[in-house]
């Protein structure tokens, strides 16, 4: 059974979660991090360990939400890539920080184990609408 995983849709299941909101200064740390670690070991699988992303974060980081949007904002990194959707705040494989303080705070739904998710965990026309009116501020 799918649940509807877009915290802006009134018709969201009463049991979504969402994830907390991070300083926007630990999502780009571990953003920086992450691709510093995939320049180091190209088109290697491999893993970085949470104890890496603990010491990119401030002390009172909650690192799991910290990963949980980091990984969201590289799904929407692939996904303009891909051309799905047009998203020119990304230069390079460097967001922009009106990005960061964003995507640090934009409601989104934690991704339950065993759930069926459709789309993203965050409303990508809100994250975007969001970006534009902060960068014209």
């Amino acid at each position: 059974m799918a649940t509807n995983a877009n915290p802006f849709d009134e018709s969201s299941s009463s049991k979504d979660i969402l994830v907390p909101s991070v300083a926007h200064a630990d999502l780009k740390s571990a953003w920086a991090m992450t691709n510093e670690f995939q320049v180091g070991h190209p088109g290697q699988q491999a893993s970085i360990g949470v104890d890496l992303y603990k010491r990119a974060c401030s002390p009172l980081a909650d690192v799991d939400a910290v990963l949980r949007r980091v990984s969201m904002l590289g799904r929407v990194q692939q996904e303009a890539e891909a051309g799905h959707f047009r998203f020119p705040w990304i230069h390079d494989g460097e967001p922009e920080e009106v990005v960061f303080k964003i995507v640090a705070t934009i409601p989104m739904v934690e991704l339950q184990p065993g759930m069926v998710h459709e789309g993203f965990p965050i409303n990508v026309e809100e994250l975007i609408r969001q970006i534009k009116a902060e960068s014209k501020a």
